[in-house]
């Protein structure tokens, strides 16, 4: 008796890629990750505005729902959005986020996306000095602007972790929940970030809350 070996291949894999007008481009191999970090970036209250949901239940909540415990993730401020949904989904709630709230950035889907290299961010970047982060899975927090690098990070690295450590810089508290130095920068969140003067000291600042939580970042200047 004879057996057809029937050969299986698999769909290729999109990739999803979110570029504010800062600069800032969000584009991981993951589309889950570049998802979260995202709507991170895009705050609790824009996508409040959308109202959308999953499973007849808010896309966005306080309170994680048992049923989908495996998807719920956080974006800060104890909330937490329901992640149980293809790349496409992702794509269409990203849209109707930026449609409904009057949002301006460009959300791609497809095959042929790279994730963020350090080649195309620094063809993209102005000519002023700026920061590139290395994650650990090989891609890349970059952003015209040192300060919006800087936060993106340290949002990356998590706000709230880096709070309870009490973990500082120069004498200085890198997270608060309250506004305590000149400089600091507020989140969508609530937390108020503590911005190193220079650029250099911004490196430096990511090397040490990197090492401190074994984040595993790579800092260059750019």
């Amino acid at each position: 008796m004879e057996t057809e070996d029937k050969a299986t291949t698999r769909a290729p894999k999109k990739i999803l890629r979110v570029t504010f007008k800062d600069g800032t481009v969000i584009c991981y191999k993951n589309v889950t990750t570049t998802y979260i970090e995202a709507l991170r970036k895009i705050g609790v209250d824009n996508i409040r505005k959308a109202n959308l949901e999953i499973g007849h239940l808010p896309l966005l909540t306080k309170v994680p729902y048992p049923q989908y415990e495996d998807y719920m993730k956080g974006i800060g401020g104890g909330w937490y959005v329901n992640v149980q949904s293809d790349s496409s989904q992702k794509y269409m709630q990203l849209m109707s986020i930026k449609n409904i709230a009057g949002l301006d950035f460009d959300v791609e889907i497809g095959e042929d996306i790279v994730p963020v290299s350090s080649k195309q961010y620094v063809k993209s970047r102005q000519s002023s000095e700026s920061i590139l982060v290395r994650l650990p899975d090989a891609t890349y927090i970059g952003a015209r602007s040192a300060k919006d690098v800087y936060v993106q990070t340290l949002k990356y690295m998590g706000l709230e972790l880096i709070r309870q450590k009490c973990l500082e810089f120069s004498g200085k508290e890198c997270v608060t929940r309250f506004k305590k130095y000149n400089g600091q920068v507020q989140t969508d969140d609530g937390y108020w970030i503590t911005l190193p003067n220079s650029t250099k000291d911004k490196v430096k600042a990511i090397e040490f809350l990197s090492s401190r939580l074994k984040a595993g970042l790579t800092v260059s200047l750019v």
